[in-house]
C-alpha cells in the first residue's frame, strides 16, 4: 500500500516573525505501509506564538498563556484510519518523535518544568466513536527560528488497535463504592454511586482504575430480569501523578438497581501497530 501525505496549513498572518517559506514548498516522507487497511495522512500544520502578558510577570507554576489558537508552538494533525482493525488510542510511553526546524531548532525541547517534574505529554488523540479512525495532535512547544521555511519530524507513532470480541460476566455487582470488578482484562473500582437527573439518567456511578479502559468494548447492565438497563457515557478522564496513571469514568443509568450482572464486551486481542514518521514539512501548501 502506497501512502501519500496531504497537507492543509492553519496558518493565520504574522504566526511568528521571520518565517517564511515558497509558495512550491511541499511535504514529503518515505512511503510506509504500517498495516494492511490503515491510512495514515497529514491534515494539519499549526504554528502560534504565545499571546503576551498583560503584567509581563513570569510565574513558573502558571499554565503557559494560549495563543489565538490553543497552546504555543507547533501542532501537526495526522488522520489515521483502519478498516481492519478498532484504533483505541496512543501509546505514550513507546511512541517516540524528534521535531526540528531547518536551522537545528528543537522545537520540543522542555526549557522549565512545573513543581511535580511533569512535562508535556507530545501526543494526543480523539477516536471517533465507532474506532475506525482517530486524529492524532503532535504538539512541540518551540516556535521555529525566523528565516526557516522546513519542519522535519523524525520518529515513530504507536497506535494501539484492537481486534475480535470476547464477552465475560459478572453477576451480582452492588452499584455502590468500593465494588471491585475483576472480571474482564481492565479491574476497577466503583468510586462513586448516586442519584442523578440528566437526560435519560436516573442514577450515576463513577468507576477508576490504573489501567485505560480502552480494551473495553462495552459495559453492558443488567437488570435482575437480564434486561439491558439504558446508559449513557458522562465523562472521561486521566491524570498522573510521578508516572502513575488513573483512569476515570462516568456512566449514567436510566433506572436505579441495587446489584446488577455486569457484561463487559472486550477486545480478543490487542496489538501495537507502529507508523514510522519520516517528515519534511513546508508551509507553502
Amino acid at each position: 500500500m502506497r501512502l501519500h501525505f496531504a497537507c492543509a496549513a492553519l496558518l493565520a498572518a504574522n504566526i511568528f516573525a521571520g518565517l517564511v517559506a515558497p509558495a512550491a514548498a511541499q511535504s514529503k516522507s518515505t512511503d510506509i505501509e504500517p498495516a494492511k487497511g490503515m491510512k495514515f495522512q497529514i491534515v494539519g500544520l499549526q504554528v502560534s506564538k504565545p499571546l503576551p502578558r498583560a503584567d509581563k510577570k513570569e510565574n513558573q507554576f502558571q499554565m503557559p498563556q494560549s495563543s489565538m489558537f490553543g497552546s504555543p508552538g507547533v501542532e501537526i494533525h495526522f488522520l489515521v484510519t483502519d478498516s481492519e482493525r478498532a484504533i483505541l488510542g496512543i501509546d505514550d510511553k513507546a511512541s517516540k518523535v524528534k521535531c526540528t526546524d531547518d536551522k537545528g531548532t528543537d522545537l520540543g525541547k522542555q526549557e522549565k518544568e512545573n513543581r511535580f517534574g511533569f512535562g508535556s505529554r507530545p501526543f494526543s488523540s480523539r477516536e471517533t466513536p465507532d474506532n475506525v479512525a482517530t486524529i492524532v495532535e503532535l504538539h512541540q512547544p518551540n516556535l521555529p527560528a525566523a528565516g526557516a521555511t522546513k519542519i522535519l519530524v523524525d520518529g515513530e507513532l504507536v497506535l494501539r488497535c484492537g481486534t475480535g470480541e470476547v464477552v465475560v460476566d459478572q453477576k451480582d455487582i452492588a452499584l455502590k463504592p468500593k465494588t471491585a470488578v475483576k472480571a474482564g482484562p481492565v479491574e476497577f473500582e466503583i468510586v462513586e454511586a448516586k442519584d442523578e437527573d440528566f437526560g435519560d439518567s436516573k442514577f450515576m456511578i463513577e468507576i477508576k482504575s490504573d489501567k485505560s479502559f480502552d480494551a473495553i468494548k462495552e459495559l453492558e447492565f443488567l437488570d435482575a430480569a437480564g434486561k439491558p438497563i439504558k446508559t449513557q457515557n458522562m465523562g472521561t478522564s486521566s491524570f498522573g501523578v510521578f508516572g502513575k496513571m488513573t483512569y476515570q469514568r462516568s456512566i449514567g443509568l436510566a433506572q436505579k438497581a441495587d446489584k446488577v450482572t455486569l457484561r463487559i464486551k472486550h477486545y480478543k486481542t490487542i496489538e501495537s501497530i507502529k507508523v514510522p514518521l519520516k517528515l519534511e514539512l513546508g508551509v507553502g501548501f
